[in-house]
């Protein structure tokens, strides 16, 4: 079976095609809110899509057309070092998610 078919490279050919697709500006304003929040934040603390979402409204950014789209900024910033995935969930406090846990996140400082 090819690796095409395996989840991990589907997911990541997925978010290759969000990143850049229709929603390219927003994923950068997106990617732009977890710089902004690293910066403010001290090394191991945690980081959440729910406190992303919530500077991005502060900020009056329109919310994209995929609401995945989100998952493109957290690879960027994965890749660039600045966060690593946890095995810890938080309890979303957006009333969309209707309390459902979502990934939790630690920054990375040198």
């Amino acid at each position: 079976m090819s690796d095409l078919w395996t989840p991990l490279a589907t997911k990541e050919a997925a978010i290759e095609a969000m990143d850049a697709g229709s929603d390219s500006h927003w994923i950068d304003e997106a990617e732009r809110a977890i710089r902004w929040l690293w910066e403010r934040r001290e090394h191991d603390a945690l980081l959440t899509a729910d406190a992303v979402w919530a500077l991005l409204s502060i900020w009056k950014v329109e919310p994209p057309k995929e609401r995945r789209a989100l998952a493109v900024a957290f690879a960027r910033a994965q890749r660039a070092g600045l966060i690593r995935i946890t095995s810890e969930t938080k309890q979303s406090v957006r009333p969309e998610n209707h309390g459902r846990r979502i990934s939790a996140w630690r920054i990375v400082k040198p």
